[in-house]
């Protein structure tokens, strides 16, 4: 196997770049992408070697998106999961070295996904430092999302193409179920919000009622008046007597 490049980042990451590039109607700089994808630049320069590698991407300091690589960014901006696994295909089967890596996959037993990253990092010829790690894990994330592979119990595997469609037929109608238990949910809130009587008064079946009394006394100086002001208060309004 020849030697290739790896990622330097994780697959996130990848994605984020790929769709920048592809959103991008002339040559950009690695400034350019930075600004646009909210990343670091140095994080955007250590991933263009893989990415023309592979023919996502073109140029020499200032870079334009492939034909590949602007669908590729679509179908990742618009959630198109298989149209992005199909895209993926194309580029691992295009790649010689990344078709090598899933034969080696089909050939092993036991293999986990650690113990397949370690032999793409080896393989890869690149030096072994953080970058060159996540590069080979982020190729495994690759191959997962290309639905080439998977892991079942810790083991990896990798599908045939009837094995890749009948998975893909079934997350088509796990989403579709999903889309729509999710509109029947707005119908309902929507039947609800219609019955709503906007005149409808909310009311206290337990009303409280206070009665405020004002009194202007005369002035006087005979206690007595006073007296006889208070008792027929009381009479007629605590005691209830006349």
């Amino acid at each position: 196997m020849n030697e290739f490049s790896l990622p330097a980042t994780n697959y996130d990451v990848i994605e984020k770049v790929i769709m920048s590039y592809s959103n991008q109607k002339k040559p950009v700089t690695n400034e350019d992408i930075a600004q646009i994808s909210g990343l670091p630049e140095h994080q955007v320069s250590r991933n263009n070697k893989f990415l023309v590698e592979n023919g996502l991407i073109e140029g020499g300091k200032t870079k334009s998106v492939t034909d590949i690589g602007s669908r590729l960014g679509r179908a990742l901006q618009h959630g198109k999961s298989d149209i992005v696994s199909d895209i993926l295909k194309e580029i691992i089967s295009a790649n010689e070295s990344l078709s090598e890596l899933i034969t080696y996959v089909r050939l092993q037993k036991n293999l986990d996904k650690d113990k397949f990253a370690d032999h793409i990092l080896y393989c890869s010829g690149q030096a072994t430092n953080q970058y060159s790690k996540a590069g080979a894990k982020c190729i495994v994330d690759i191959f997962f999302s290309s639905g080439i592979l998977e892991e079942n119990e810790g083991t990896l595997k990798v599908l045939s193409s009837k094995e890749r469609e009948e998975k893909m037929e079934i997350s088509n109608e796990e989403k579709k179920t999903i889309d729509l238990s999710q509109a029947q949910v707005n119908e309902v809130a929507i039947k609800e919000a219609d019955n709503i009587d906007p005149k409808r008064v909310i009311y206290n079946p337990n009303p409280s009622i206070s009665i405020n009394i004002q009194l202007h006394l005369p002035e006087s100086n005979d206690p007595e008046i006073y007296n006889n002001i208070f008792s027929a208060l009381r009479r007629n309004l605590i005691d209830g007597k006349e």
